[in-house]
């Protein structure tokens, strides 16, 4: 504590123990945006629901398509489950690679993305009904 007031971290010190109370973690950019008045609250907190449905939507369900050759369907064009495939695998690839306070951003956005795809999907099998 002395070492902390000698070299004038005392400030610094105190936000940082505040946003990680608040937050549950702290890093340089959320203590950055609470510093400029953005709320942070919450921003340690995330679900992993968003993300295995993601996993199962881009991942297992263009597998299964793939081994189960329902890829080969004339209604389905044969590189779509690869390309549902590839863009599965890169994004969990890229959401290993995030701090853990992008992680939380990364998994509310695939979450709204989830929401916004079933919305539509719902409305085109409404209409085709």
């Amino acid at each position: 504590l002395q070492e902390i007031e000698r070299l004038g971290l005392k400030s610094e010190v105190e936000h940082a123990v505040e946003v990680l109370m608040r937050v549950s973690m702290s890093t340089p950019r959320l203590r950055a945006a609470s510093q400029r008045g953005v709320s942070v609250y919450g921003a340690g907190m995330w679900g992993s629901a968003p993300l295995l449905v993601a996993v199962m939507a881009f991942i297992l369900s263009p597998l299964e398509q793939l081994i189960k050759g329902d890829a080969c369907r004339r209604d389905v064009l044969w590189w779509d489950p690869l390309l549902e495939l590839s863009m599965g695998c890169a994004g969990v690839i890229l959401f290993v690679q995030l701090d853990p306070d992008q992680r939380c951003f990364a998994a509310t956005v695939a979450g709204l993305f989830l929401r916004v795809c079933r919305d539509v999907v719902g409305e085109q099998l409404q209409r085709e009904n």
